[in-house]
């Protein structure tokens, strides 16, 4: 019954909510790895805020409790957001992390021969993680009739990371110049190595300020008072 629910739910969602829509709530959805579709996602949150609600009211009935617990079902909302935020920011992380490893298989791949789709493929086959999860859905793109070079930008905008987009975006350029690819993602995946590190240690120096800063002030503040 409780499928059903959703299914009825999901089908009236999908013919009163503009496509567009719908396709920006996906990409955001996906960016957290949830893989739910988007309209039973919506189906699921309302049969929860209807089903937590008779139960507040009901609670407020009997146990003279306030009404204004009736608000808490909608905190679901925010927390959604700072879920898939959350999750997406440590997602960059780890792609960023995995990158170049990544790279230099791809580039090893190329060297025996095997052309840029086909290497893809099959290293999506068996890879785990975010970075690999992107990669299968590119292939998916391209088997459904996508442009390679489409699906290739789409999913460095997607990664939303200024280093690999451009990584990929010189990758993409050298593709398209007939460059050997193996000598260019090699080289690029040693930049994006040590431009990975570069950034792992002005992160480390801010956080060592900003430390630095908070301790200062936790020690100075009881003098100034007594001042």
């Amino acid at each position: 019954m409780k499928f059903k629910s959703i299914n009825v739910i999901s089908e009236i969602l999908e013919n009163k909510i503009p496509e567009k829509y719908l396709d920006s709530l996906r990409e955001f959805l996906l960016s957290g790895s949830i893989f739910t579709e988007t309209s039973e996602f919506l189906a699921g949150i309302i049969i929860f805020i209807l089903v937590t609600e008779i139960i507040l009211v009901t609670l407020i009935f009997i146990l003279n409790v306030p009404s204004s617990i009736l608000f808490l079902p909608f905190l679901i909302f925010p927390a959604i957001y700072t879920y898939v935020s959350i999750k997406h920011e440590r997602n960059v992380a780890e792609i960023e992390q995995s990158a170049p490893d990544f790279l230099r298989q791809l580039s090893s791949m190329l060297k025996v021969g095997l052309s840029f789709e086909n290497a893809m493929e099959d290293m999506s086959k068996y890879g785990k993680g975010p970075l690999y999860d992107e990669m299968r859905r590119t292939i998916l793109e391209i088997r459904m009739g996508r442009n390679f070079d489409e699906a290739w930008i789409a999913m460095s905008k997607r990664l939303k990371s200024r280093e690999l987009e451009r990584i990929f975006g010189i990758i993409l350029d050298g593709r398209k110049s007939g460059s050997s690819m193996a000598g260019v993602i090699m080289d690029v995946s040693n930049d994006l190595r040590d431009l990975l590190a570069i950034k792992r240690e002005r992160k480390s120096s801010v956080m060592m300020a900003v430390m630095f800063l908070i301790i200062s002030a936790v020690i100075a503040t009881p003098f100034a008072l007594g001042m």
